[in-house]
C-alpha cells in the first residue's frame, strides 16, 4: 500500500501507472520522482501513453517504432468476418463480462470479434466488467467463450 508507493518514488526517477489513489500521488513524486498516469482502457490510449513514456525517457523514435509495429500487427490479425464472442472472467460468487471499455473489449473489436458483451450495463465490479445474471449469460448465445483469468 502507502509504504510501497513510498519506496517506489524513493527509488525511481519515474514511476507509469494507469491510476492512483491521490493518497499515493505524494509519496511517489517525492524526491522529484515524475508520475505519468496511462489510461489502459482501450489499446489507442495505451499506445498513446506509451508513446509519452518514450519522450520523457529520450527514446521517442524507438517507442513510436514499437507502437507502429504492434498497430500493425493487431490489424493483420483481423477476422474476414465476425465471430459472435463472449469475453468473461469468474469471480467469486459471480461471472464478470468484458465490455468494450476494457483493453480487451478493444482489441476484440479492432480485430472484428463480435463481444456480445460489449454495451453490458450493471454492477462494475471493476471498470468495463459487468455482473451479470446467469439469465442473461444464457441468453447470448456466443460462439466463441474467452474466460480471462488473472496472474
Amino acid at each position: 500500500g502507502r509504504e510501497r508507493a513510498q519506496r517506489l518514488g524513493e527509488e525511481h526517477q519515474a514511476v507509469a501507472g494507469r491510476a492512483v489513489h491521490a493518497t499515493f500521488a505524494d509519496h511517489l513524486t517525492r524526491g522529484g520522482t515524475e508520475l505519468l498516469l496511462i489510461d489502459t482502457g482501450s489499446i489507442g490510449s495505451t499506445f498513446d501513453g506509451l508513446r509519452e513514456l518514450g519522450r520523457r525517457a529520450g527514446a521517442a523514435a524507438e517507442m513510436d517504432r514499437a507502437v507502429d509495429w504492434a498497430e500493425a500487427g493487431i490489424a493483420g490479425v483481423a477476422l474476414a468476418m465476425p465471430v459472435a464472442t463472449l469475453p468473461f472472467f469468474g469471480a467469486p460468487g459471480s461471472f464478470l463480462v468484458i465490455t468494450k471499455r476494457t483493453w480487451l473489449g478493444d482489441l476484440l473489436d479492432k480485430t472484428i470479434f463480435q463481444n456480445l458483451a460489449a454495451e453490458s450495463a450493471g454492477n462494475e465490479s471493476f471498470p468495463g466488467c459487468v455482473q451479470v445474471s446467469d439469465e442473461v449469460l444464457a441468453s447470448l448465445q456466443p460462439a466463441l467463450m474467452l474466460l480471462g483469468r488473472a496472474r
